[in-house]
């Protein structure tokens, strides 16, 4: 997934920014920040918690 060089996201009620989303945090895994922070918004979902 393509994403722009800064985006805004919406966590707890708030955005924020989210520069270079495509850089890689983890390379050996080629995980990137935006992937980082979908999968922390993904399991503190409240659906989630829920199930």
């Amino acid at each position: 997934m393509s994403r722009t060089a800064k985006e805004e996201i919406r966590i707890g009620g708030r955005s924020v920014p989210l520069s270079n989303p495509d850089k890689e945090l983890f390379p050996d895994d080629g995980i990137t920040k935006a992937e980082f922070v979908d999968y922390y918004r993904a399991a503190k979902s409240p659906r989630r918690a829920a199930q």
